[in-house]
């Protein structure tokens, strides 16, 4: 998904492409995203939306997260297609701070 992302002019990066990385939970995850001022996507439907409220709830800020739902690894092209529509509707970075999009089939929301 990077690579492709890549292609299309976003400035990406793949945790599963770092071996360096593996296990880091996601609050260390989060951070490095705010470190690095970069969006994160996740598939973690579970954990990041409790995480995304409590660190709002906190004060803390983020630089913009889209939770996949309901769409998996196999449905490459939809996803890909949702993303870069999501990046392209906002193109600038600034307009992702602390923005939480799900996208998923029917759309993001």
């Amino acid at each position: 998904m990077a690579t492709a992302l890549a292609k299309r002019g976003h400035d990406v990066r793949a945790l599963t492409d770092e071996p360096a990385l593996e296990g880091l939970d996601d609050e260390d995850v989060l951070r490095l995203a705010v470190e690095q001022d970069r969006i994160l996507v996740t598939y973690d439907v579970k954990d990041f939306p409790p995480l995304l409220r409590a660190w709002a709830e906190a004060g803390r800020g983020h630089a913009g997260c889209v939770v996949v739902h309901g769409l998996d690894h196999r449905e490459f092209g939809r996803l890909l297609r949702g993303l870069d529509c999501l990046f392209t509707a906002r193109p600038a970075q600034e307009e992702w701070r602390n923005l939480a999009v799900f996208l998923s089939r029917a759309g993001t929301g």
